[in-house]
């Protein structure tokens, strides 16, 4: 028995020795350690912002798969010295404001947006499009009666409308709420879709791409030498990488339940076509030389350089781009984007986020377009107090006059994960001509709050007559035209 179990130990030593082994051989390719260090920066990232926001993250997360309701409230105040000089009694602007509504039901596939304007302490109907599994609804202050088009009559109804036939490839998802609603996801499949990808990029290039090596850098203004391994692309390994990853994405249904909408909007093709006529297009396009320099401190990626040189097979226009990161409980970042001709054109981001329920904000953008600069600096400072998120940010923004323009945002928000609601209250506050203007921002969203859209006295547009649905179309035009003039009164 005794040495039954010495030679089960032994196997066990030697497969652990063998396992080990091949581990450090595996992240010790220069092109695994590429893989591991991006796949770590992921996950860096991702821990930071899951640990600061983690109340916005856990509510956002059940919105994917709960119903859910929201609403965003916005409002004005202007000094009596600015309306009085414009004409405009103060009693309008203070009885005035603008509400938006959204929700979605996913389970049940119902979905309402719609938005409802005051206009001097008189509220209009609001115009609202709702949904349910069957066909859409539109009200609105245009005509009387609430509109349905039957999901199933979509495109007779288009073909009425228009006085022409639909496209041959003509997509009813493009008119469907629900389609256009449709969840989002979770932190935590984002996660797994973005290490999906990226496997795909890297199954696609071969370990001669990848090389590592020693050099010494600058980071954050210190010279340090750091191991480094770099990706280099040519034109044709560039065509193979896009052509894997619209393969993949036309496959992938997550995606084309967030997009396929949104590209059926703007083009009579489907999902799948538009992802073939993309990969038809990369033949055609020269995409030049792709290096790409992964500096690191252990297995994680403290700087990056990426050279494209030759892009559009222009030899002169090179893009360089470069970003120092460091992301603990606190995150400093440098990253800058610059053309051949820096003069001409760069991009820069530089900032801090320092603390951890009391956090301290500090970014700067700098954009410079043929040779003008422009900036915008945002500071903010946050306290988190249980649910309760405190913010006060300052913008500056500098034209290419070097002149500058303050705007500030002070605002709560409160994440109630338990009673599965939201709330903020926010204000920005600008001058104009040294006179000062806020604008009010309240906001709520209710997780598993059960949308209820009706269809009571909805007019089916399919059933018109020719002349009903004309007549309709007249008193819309009418209607506009009244609605317009109330406004301008």
């Amino acid at each position: 028995m005794g040495k039954k179990v010495g030679i089960i130990i032994g196997v066990l030593v030697l497969l652990l020795a063998a396992a080990g082994g091949i581990y450090y051989y595996m992240t010790n390719t220069p092109k695994n350690k590429y893989l591991l260090s991006e796949k770590q920066s992921m996950e860096t990232w991702g821990s930071y912002f899951d640990e600061r926001f983690k109340n916005e993250v856990a509510l956002q997360d059940e919105m994917v798969n709960e119903s859910y309701r929201g609403s965003v409230k916005l409002s004005a105040e202007v000094s009596d010295s600015l309306l009085s000089s414009l004409g405009v009694p103060a009693s309008m602007v203070e009885s005035t404001n603008l509400v938006f509504n959204a929700g979605h039901d996913e389970k049940n596939q119902q979905s309402e947006l719609s938005f409802v304007p005051t206009f001097a302490g008189t509220e209009i109907d609001k115009f609202e499009w709702t949904a349910d599994k069957d066909a859409q609804y539109i009200a609105a202050p245009l005509f009387n009666d609430k509109l349905m088009v039957k999901n199933a009559d979509m495109k007779k109804v288009y073909e009425r409308i228009a006085g022409e036939p639909a496209p041959e490839d003509f997509d009813p998802s493009m008119l469907n709420l629900n389609e256009l609603m449709a969840s989002n996801m979770t932190q935590e499949e984002a996660e797994e879709m973005q290490y999906r990808y990226l496997k795909v990029v890297m199954d696609s290039l071969e370990d001669e791409q990848f090389e590592k090596g020693k050099e010494t850098t600058d980071v954050f203004g210190k010279k340090e030498e750091l191991n480094t391994v770099t990706m280099t692309l040519e034109d044709a390994d560039i065509k193979r990488v896009l052509k894997n990853v619209g393969a993949e994405l036309k496959k992938d249904e997550k995606i084309k339940k967030m997009f396929g909408s949104s590209i059926t909007s703007v083009t009579t093709k489907s999902y799948e076509e538009s992802i073939d006529d993309l990969l038809k297009d990369i033949d055609d396009e020269k995409f030049g030389k792709i290096v790409a320099k992964n500096f690191l401190d252990g297995k994680t990626i403290v700087k990056r350089d990426i050279n494209w040189s030759g892009a559009d097979g222009k030899e002169d226009n090179n893009m360089l781009f470069t970003m120092t990161e460091k992301v603990d409980d606190d995150v400093q970042v440098v990253a800058e984007l610059k053309s051949s001709d820096q003069a001409v054109e760069s991009f820069r981001l530089e900032g801090t986020s320092k603390g951890k329920d009391t956090v301290k904000d500090d970014y700067t953008v700098t954009s410079i377009t043929e040779g003008e600069e422009f900036a915008i600096n945002m500071k903010n400072d946050e306290k988190l107090d249980g649910n309760k998120r405190t913010n006060n940010i300052d913008f500056t923004i500098t034209d290419q006059t070097g002149e500058t323009y303050n705007a500030k945002y002070e605002g709560t928000l409160d994440s109630d994960v338990k009673n599965n609601k939201q709330t903020s209250k926010g204000t920005i506050s600008f001058d104009v001509d040294g006179e000062p203007i806020k604008i009010n921002i309240d906001t709520t969203t209710n997780v598993k709050e059960k949308l209820n859209v009706k269809a009571d006295g909805a007019v089916d547009l399919n059933t018109l007559s020719d002349a009903e649905l004309q007549e309709l179309q007249d008193s819309i035009e009418t209607n506009m035209e009244m609605l317009f003039s109330q406004f301008g009164a």
